[in-house]
């Protein structure tokens, strides 16, 4: 097995920064091809597409889950 090569100086630190910003953009781009995330239209806070609004309750112009109200009574009534 081969050695890695070390550095011979200390790495600045924002050279370390700009190669984690690049990471975590590729991270976010990735996370959002793979499970399809979008924007909530009440809200603006980032949800599943296809699926409830985790924070307002909201799902595709309409208001499935009242959030103060309690859901157990909605479904036994």
């Amino acid at each position: 097995m081969a050695k890695r090569p070390t550095n011979k100086r200390k790495a600045p630190r924002s050279q370390t920064k700009k190669r984690y910003s690049g990471f975590k953009k590729r991270a976010q781009k990735q996370l959002v091809e793979k499970y399809s995330l979008a924007k909530c239209k009440n809200c603006g806070e980032v949800k599943l597409n296809h699926h409830i609004c985790p924070v307002c309750g909201s799902y595709a112009d309409r208001k499935p889950l009242d959030k103060g109200k309690d859901v157990i009574k909605k479904i036994k009534a």
